[in-house]
């Protein structure tokens, strides 16, 4: 397989695993023939530092397992199932037997030689990731899919009536929606369900089953099996309405999406994960939602949305209705909707080209944007831009350019300029009208600006969604909302059980999340930070006309050429405090994702700090409503790093010097106390702490090689790229490369940086159990 760059680097290995296919595999494979089979075909897919797919391969046997060299088919190996009888020659004891004496093989040639990411897949296995750096000719790298150190597992669980009965029958549905993952199952009779070969991610748990309200979990999941146990709580009423777009006479929206989610629930457990009630208007614009809790008061949404009414689209917007339903069936709870105000979703980036500067934006228009002169004719948005002296000057109409965007599909636009001057900022003006609403925004950009996203929340405080800084997908940061996680400016403290509640009309504004990737927030907060433990850029997250009810989830893109295969499970988020000048660790489960490049974590504010968050919205008992003595917007700066920055200190001396603690050490969880740190010195470890001092003039890639008495190698540390003159620490549990824990005895710990040895004596460790 070939690139456009090409090269002469060749990489090749061998693809083992005892569950390439399982006892069910074959069976299926027997009944349902070849085309079932190739499902199990491992996958290996290339790509660079920066994420750029560069090439694919499958793991095959080799030819000689399929022919003998006077080309007869080799009937001891593949040969024997070539055009023969699937049913009866592929067996289970064949398929072991070969693949354990004779692996699969991948082999992918013509790249450039530099350092590359290397993803296998298979159905049976979470996606495994190993780093490598190709030289010229062949490079040899075995894929072991049983390698416990690969990130991802398992997820399981049971589900139990609250009353403690195991629910057969459930329907269990496991979505991971940063690897469009999604997988349903039913649990056994014993309430039981179990899915294999999950990535590491967070992932959303929906349950459903008769007679019972919805259930649910959110979980994050590692490199270690995850279980849960949920609980659903009897349901016994249901509500129904119809969607009216015009009352007289009388004329409905049929295909209308309508939703529900427990704000009683939400608002008594508001860190437990919300499942959302889904349907849709028939064609008399009636809707039928069951399974609720009689006495529990939901808010229930008709999403914004386009319909085709005689031959013209009309979109209409977000809609709610607060409902306390009784005991059985409650009717009559209608929908009045009303056309959705104007708005734009902007985000940009800055592009270097030419070596120069460009910028490009990206505008997206949920309505469609007319000419006035002639409403008949496809528009675009009026847009200038203008040098402007600060931040916060205005545009200035004097010196205005006017720009051509590109229209592209579902009302979305974009534009990609230089700039015709070398100012440090500008604004964008952009002017759009759908014949009804007028619409105008400003937009600041410049060369320390790199990337920036505002986005209106609307459906997304209904149904969970996110707001990603980059709509080319060049950087995935986002922020990843739940259902009922927000809300609104101007959400009236009492609602009448069932009036019409409008979002972004005359009653309430639009709640907004703007992100920006910003080189600005980059020379505050960055200045005094050992580079190389920062394994991402930085973000200003802002939050306006909201408040919120719940966690969101913060995930931020981090940087591969920064991070070591072993420094991926230590990733961190952090938070700049500017009162203390001084970043912050977020709380919380951190879960990297090594395929798509990411780290997520749920904050539960925005702004304020760790000890101090900014204020949520209240829970008056019944729902949400705006806490009049917090404000209503908020923002954060944030960045992933490989190690506490708190942590950071520099060394001054000329000798590199490494030593661990405790020393001996058993494998059981215990708290260490590190110095020079600059603060947060605790940490629960597993296995003992390594602290090295890194001289200035020993930067580098730094490795550590753990070995036994025999002088084998059970352990390799890879810790990325280190900035010579720092304090480091780092943990190792205890574990071989097998993710096998270590047998009591004594170790050895050789360090190299660029492949030179760093310590001439080896460090001596003890396990004792």
């Amino acid at each position: 397989f070939g690139t456009q760059e090409l090269g002469n680097a060749i990489i090749t290995g061998k693809v083992i695993g005892s569950k390439i296919f399982t006892q069910k595999d074959v069976e299926k494979i027997q009944t349902s023939g070849w085309s079932y089979f190739f499902k199990f075909i491992p996958a290996i897919m290339i790509y660079d530092q920066q994420g750029n797919f560069k090439g694919f391969s499958n793991g095959m046997p080799t030819r000689d397992r399929f022919y003998n060299p006077d080309n007869t088919p080799n009937m001891a190996g593949w040969g024997r199932v070539m055009g023969g009888n699937i049913s009866s020659l592929f067996t289970y004891d064949w398929i072991s037997n070969e693949l354990k004496d004779y692996p699969l093989v991948y082999w992918c040639e013509r790249l450039p030689a530099g350092k590359y990411n290397v993803v296998v897949t298979h159905p049976n296995y979470p996606p495994v990731m190993k780093q490598i750096t190709l030289t010229s000719g062949v490079n040899n790298l075995d894929i072991n899919l049983d390698d416990a150190r690969i990130v991802g597992s398992s997820i399981s669980g049971v589900v139990k009536s609250t009353d403690g009965v195991p629910l057969e029958g459930a329907i269990v549905t496991i979505r991971n929606r940063n690897a469009n993952i999604e997988k349903q199952i039913n649990t056994d009779v014993n309430g039981e369900f179990s899915v294999q070969g999950v990535p590491a991610g967070i992932y959303r748990i929906d349950v459903s089953r008769n007679e019972y309200a919805l259930g649910g979990a959110k979980i994050s999941v590692g490199k270690d099996p995850v279980s849960t146990t949920i609980f659903l709580n009897k349901a016994g009423a249901s509500i129904s309405g119809r969607v009216y777009y015009q009352r007289f006479p009388s004329k409905t929206l049929s295909g209308a999406t309508i939703v529900a989610y427990d704000e009683t629930e939400s608002g008594n457990n508001p860190s437990k994960y919300l499942p959302v009630y889904k349907t849709v208007t028939n064609d008399n614009g009636e809707y039928y939602l069951s399974g609720l809790i009689p006495g529990h008061s939901y808010r229930v949404y008709f999403l914004e949305d386009t319909f085709r009414i005689a031959g013209i689209d009309r979109r209409f917007g977000l809609v709610w209705k607060y409902i306390t339903p009784a005991a059985g069936e409650n009717s009559g709870f209608d929908f009045d909707v009303t056309p959705a105000p104007l708005r734009l979703n902007i985000s940009s980036r800055r592009i270097l080209e030419n070596n120069r500067i460009s910028y490009q934006f990206q505008i997206s228009c949920p309505n469609k944007i007319i000419n006035p002169a002639n409403p008949n004719l496809p528009a675009s948005p009026y847009i200038r831009y203008s040098p402007v002296g600060s931040p916060d000057a205005p545009f200035d109409e004097t010196k205005a350019t006017e720009l051509l965007a590109e229209p592209g599909p579902n009302n979305t636009y974009s534009v990609t300029f230089q700039p015709a001057g070398d100012d440090e900022y500008y604004k964008l003006r952009i002017l759009a009208t759908d014949g009804v609403n007028n619409y105008y925004e400003d937009v600041l950009f410049g060369p320390k600006i790199e990337a920036r996203a505002k986005k209106d929340v609307v459906n997304e405080m209904a149904i969970e969604g996110t707001v990603e800084i980059d709509a080319t997908g060049a950087d995935t940061t986002k922020i990843g909302l739940d259902p009922g996680s927000i809300t609104p400016v101007g959400q009236q403290d009492i609602v009448q059980e069932g009036e019409t509640i409008p979002i972004g009309g005359f009653l309430t504004s639009l709640p907004n999340f703007n992100l920006s990737r910003t080189q600005t927030s980059k020379s505050i907060a960055m200045q005094k930070l050992n580079s190389s433990i920062v394994a991402s850029d930085v973000y200003e997250i802002n939050l306006s006309s909201a408040q919120l009810n719940r966690s969101v989830t913060l995930t931020l893109n981090y940087d591969r050429s920064k991070v070591g295969e072993d420094e991926i499970n230590q990733l961190k988020i952090g938070r700049y405090n500017p009162a203390t000048d001084k970043w912050e660790i977020v709380q919380g489960v951190v879960t990297p994702d090594p395929l798509s490049g990411t780290v997520s974590v749920d904050v539960d504010s925005i702004g304020g700090t760790s000890s101090m968050p900014a204020p949520k919205a209240k829970f008056d008992g019944k729902k949400f409503v705006i806490n009049k003595a917090a404000a209503t917007s908020q923002s954060g700066i944030y960045a992933a790093f490989t190690q506490d920055p708190a942590t950071a200190k520099a060394y001054t001396g000329s000798e590199f010097v490494v030593y661990n603690f405790p020393n001996p050490f058993n494998l059981k969880t215990k708290s260490v106390t590190m110095n020079d740190v600059n603060s947060g010195p605790n940490q629960t470890i597993k296995g003992t702490m390594i602290k090295y001092c890194l001289p200035s003039d020993k930067g580098g890639e730094l490795k550590m090689y753990i070995y036994n008495l025999a002088g084998e190698l059970v352990k390799t540390l890879d810790l990325g790229n280190k900035n010579g003159g720092y304090y480091y620490y780092t943990e190792w549990d205890g574990t071989n490369d097998n993710n096998e824990d270590c047998a009591s005895g004594v170790y050895f710990l050789i360090a190299k940086v660029d492949g030179k040895k760093l310590n001439a004596k080896p460090l001596k460790m003890a396990i004792i159990k």
